[in-house]
């Protein structure tokens, strides 16, 4: 049972449990929770002083979402894509149907969020314009 907690003028509060059920359940969640911890290396304890599942997503994110790897890995990610839709263009090609506008060139675009956006539009208005 997790934690209940009040909201007074704006503030969080956690009520602690009453019951000798609440606190054996909250003494085994402790226990499970100090024994996860023992897995964990030293560079990644900080997350433990977060006390709620919120907090720590917000922390994770914040810590993790600048990380060069994980950018890396999106692009690389987004190239897949952008060649797996350059494959299936030219599949389409060799039945006849028009591609003409579908290149897009991945170094010129500023946003690489919206890549696969960018070219699946691309794909749609050369057929709309093959039409």
């Amino acid at each position: 049972k997790p934690l209940v907690t009040i909201v007074v003028e704006g503030v969080e509060t956690i009520i602690a449990p009453a019951t000798t059920e609440e606190k054996a359940q909250r003494r085994l969640e402790l226990k499970a929770r100090s024994t996860l911890l023992m897995g964990i290396s030293n560079e990644h304890q900080w997350f433990n002083s977060i006390k709620d599942a919120k907090s720590l997503l917000q922390a994770i994110e914040k810590r993790f979402r600048r990380n060069a790897a994980t950018k890396k890995t999106q692009r690389n990610l987004l190239k897949q894509h952008y060649e797996t839709l350059l494959h299936l263009v030219q599949r389409y090609t060799a039945f006849g149907v028009t591609t003409a506008g579908t290149q897009v060139n991945v170094a010129n675009l500023r946003n690489i969020d919206n890549l696969s956006d960018a070219i699946i539009y691309a794909f749609l208005a050369s057929q709309s314009n093959s039409s």
